[in-house]
């Protein structure tokens, strides 16, 4: 009968459901008008009948030597006794339709490979084409070879192959020679979870911001304003410095392991293979010159190429700032400028203002009493709350690492391009990534873009306006 026939749905206002506002407590007849609307709208969604509409049941699923034998035995024997023959056993019968589209592909194959036996018989391509096209098999190959091998594998990586493969084959689908094929973050997501990749990272916990967050920013903003009134300190002279973690090969964190794989080792990536780099910005918008450490005992771990003269390149064992690196930023970077700044304002009685968090070489008793000693004063960024109130944090620094990560990209693009214009195959591509090959490289990366941020002093601003200080 329920093919014929719907129940009947009760009137709203005849339908009586708890919980409901009652429309005659209405003071207005508007309100009154609206919560009588209401309600009849809840109680109809509330007493919908489901459709009767049957469910499909769940797909049959054959692999491709199974497909191959119900297709020879439709051809040599008709689709209805390939259904007989291959329903024996099963749950569920074979749908007539399936096996004569089994029963056509198996002859096609069977003609197109000149009447060869076949083995197998795949099924046929669903879903939207690949964007690359036929080279998305030799991106697949590159970066499969590439993982068995020990790289690293993320977007950047699977990016740069991309692009480096395009180049040197269809240059012609890139935005730069007028096609509009875009390589980006999402599209090498997808592509590392179509080819059965999937992302590994560490665990990391949620930063913990101090209960009372707006008392601590209060204080910190307060106590900028009240150095700087007293002091009437202009704003070139009040300064943030930060150090940032800068690796050679400027990848992301994470790598990507095949489903259910062990974990792989990635060659040569240890923590040398990272600089640090400590920058420091004005409030005014300047960007001071940095200072660089590499990882090493001496000058033989410094990248072999011509820094700019006020750059302060040096080294401590583990590339991290301590007290003396600290030391001589003062000496090499800080004061230079500072004195600078001096000769053009009201002489060295002018008192500066540098912003810092309270790492452990930020606070030592040697560094504070040189600043003092200096007329330097300094305000500490509250613990825990340097990605809100650190003004380089909140925009500087992202911007700096995103223009290295991009000349990494670039970078590697065109090694691998390189290559598969010579005639190689992708998947024999071999990027040398050892620090010896890297930091070269990676400095007149640094050089580059410590360059192009020096005229952007509004960006430089804008971390002073995020934390409150402008």
């Amino acid at each position: 009968l329920l093919r014929y026939f719907k129940p009947v749905v009760e009137n709203a206002e005849d339908h009586h459901m708890p919980g409901l506002p009652d429309p005659q407590v209405c003071k207005t007849t508007r309100d009154k008008r609206s919560f009588t609307s209401a309600n009849q709208s809840v109680i109809a969604a509330s007493t919908a009948v489901d459709s009767r509409k049957r469910k499909r049941g769940p797909y049959s699923a054959y692999n491709d030597e199974l497909r191959c034998k119900i297709g020879k035995y439709a051809a040599e024997n008709g689709t209805i006794a390939a259904v007989r023959k291959f329903s024996d056993g099963r749950e569920k019968l074979l749908n007539e339709s399936t096996v004569r589209g089994m029963k056509t592909s198996y002859i096609q194959a069977y003609k197109s490979c000149h009447s060869k036996e076949l083995a197998t018989l795949p099924g046929k391509l669903r879903g939207v084409k690949p964007v690359l096209g036929n080279l998305d098999d030799d991106v697949r190959a590159y970066i499969v070879e590439l993982r068995e091998g020990g790289g690293v594998i993320n977007s950047r990586i699977c990016i740069a192959a991309a692009l480096g493969i395009v180049r040197a084959t269809k240059p012609t689908l890139l935005p730069e020679f007028g096609g509009t094929l875009v390589l980006d973050r999402p599209w090498a997501r997808s592509f590392l979870n179509r080819i059965g990749f999937v992302k590994r990272k560490a665990t990391k916990t949620a930063r913990n911001f101090p209960n009372d967050f707006e008392g601590a920013k209060k204080k910190f903003l307060q106590t900028i304003d009240e150095k700087r009134n007293h002091f009437s300190i202009p704003d070139d002279l009040v300064l943030n410095w930060d150090q940032t973690g800068v690796k050679l090969a400027p990848a992301s964190k994470w790598t990507m392991e095949a489903r259910g794989s062990k974990q792989v080792g990635v060659v040569g990536l240890d923590d040398k293979r990272e600089i640090t780099v400590l920058m420091t910005t004005t409030l005014s918008g300047k960007l001071l010159p940095p200072q660089v450490l590499y990882a090493g005992k001496t000058d033989r771990c410094h990248a072999k190429v011509t820094f700019p003269n006020d750059w302060d390149v040096w080294h401590s064992d583990n590339h991290w700032s301590n007290e003396a690196t600290m030391l001589r930023f003062v000496d090499t970077v800080l004061l230079p400028y500072v004195e600078t700044c001096r000769s053009r304002v009201s002489g060295a009685s002018q008192h500066a203002l540098c912003i810092f968090d309270i790492f452990a070489a930020h606070r030592t008793k040697s560094l504070l009493q040189k600043l003092a000693a200096n007329n330097i004063e300094y305000v500490f960024v509250p613990a825990s709350c340097t990605g809100l109130l650190q003004p380089n944090d909140l925009n500087i620094n992202n911007v700096f690492k995103t223009a290295m990560m991009n000349r990494f990209t670039q970078w590697y693009a065109g090694c691998v391009q390189e290559v598969v214009e010579k005639g190689q195959s992708a998947a024999d591509v071999k990027i040398d990534l050892r620090a010896s090959v890297m930091k070269p490289v990676h400095a007149a990366w640094l050089i580059e873009v410590y360059a192009d941020l020096e005229n952007r002093r509004d960006t430089i601003r804008i971390g002073y306006t995020l934390a409150g200080i402008v």
